[in-house]
C-alpha cells in the first residue's frame, strides 16, 4: 500500500497486526538512501520481523534521534547487528537493555560506528548476549561518548574481534575492567584481536583525565 502525504511533516506512523508476537508480523525492512533521512525517532518497540538479520537496519539515518527502550525485544531470533545503526550521527542515547531479548546475537560489527552524538553507553548493555563473536569497530568514531563503563563485555567471552571497537572516541574516558577483573583466565591460550581497539581513545582530554586502558 502507498499514501501521499499533503505537505511536509513530522508525522507518526502507526502499524498494528491481528498476528501474535510469537510470529513474524511484519515483513523485514530496511531504510534506504531516500527514505532513511525521513526518520527521526522510533517510539515504539518494532513488530516480530522473524528474521535474524538487521544489519544495516538503521542505515542512512542520520536525524534518528531517538528510540524505544526494547525496541528489538520481539525480534529474539536476531543473530546479526552489523552496522545496525551505522552513521546514526544525531542519535542521542542508546536505551538500557536494548538488546536484552537478543540471546542469539552473535556479530556487532559497527554496530554504532559513527553514532556521533552518543554521550555515554548503558552499563550491562550486553549483559545476555553470551552469543557474541564479534564487536569489530562496534563504537568507533563515537566522538561524543565520554566514558566506557566498568564490565561491559563481562559476559562475552567468545569474542574474537575487538579490533577498531573504540577507535576515536576522542572524548572517552577508559574503564580497566571493560572486560572484567580476571583477564588471565579470560584470555589466556585464546587469540583475540584487539587492533586499534583503543586508538585515539580520550586523544582530547587533559593529560592524565583518560582513565587506565585493560592490562591485555
Amino acid at each position: 500500500t502507498s499514501h501521499t502525504y499533503t505537505g511536509p511533516g513530522p508525522y507518526q506512523i502507526t502499524i498494528t497486526t491481528p498476528v501474535p508476537v510469537s510470529e513474524a508480523q511484519i515483513p523485514k525492512w530496511r531504510f534506504t538512501y531516500d527514505s532513511g533521512p525521513m526518520l527521526v525517532s522510533m517510539d515504539t518497540p518494532m513488530l516480530n520481523t522473524g528474521s535474524t538479520d538487521f544489519s544495516n537496519c538503521f542505515l542512512f539515518c542520520k536525524n534518528l534521534t531517538t528510540i524505544a527502550g526494547g525496541l528489538f525485544a520481539n525480534n529474539t531470533a536476531v543473530t546479526d547487528f552489523t552496522t545496525c545503526f551505522i552513521d546514526c550521527s544525531s542519535l542521542t542515547a542508546i536505551p538500557a537493555g536494548l538488546f536484552d531479548n537478543n540471546t542469539e546475537a552473535t556479530d556487532f560489527s559497527s554496530c554504532f560506528r559513527g553514532c556521533s552524538s552518543l554521550i555515554a553507553i548503558p552499563s550491562g548493555l550486553f549483559d545476555n548476549n553470551k552469543e557474541a563473536t564479534s564487536f569489530y569497530s562496534c563504537f568507533m568514531n563515537c566522538t561524543g561518548i565520554t566514558e566506557i563503563p566498568a564490565r561491559l563485555f563481562v559476559n562475552s567471552w567468545g569474542v574474537f574481534y575487538f579490533d577498531h571497537c573504540f577507535e576515536n572516541c576522542v572524548q572517552a574516558k577508559l574503564n580497566s575492567t571493560i572486560f572484567g577483573d580476571d583477564l588471565n583466565r579470560r584470555f589466556s591460550n585464546k587469540q583475540i584481536f584487539f587492533t586499534k581497539c583503543f586508538f585515539n581513545v580520550g586523544s582530547s582530554l587533559t593529560p592524565g583525565q583518560g582513565g587506565e586502558a585493560p592490562a591485555l
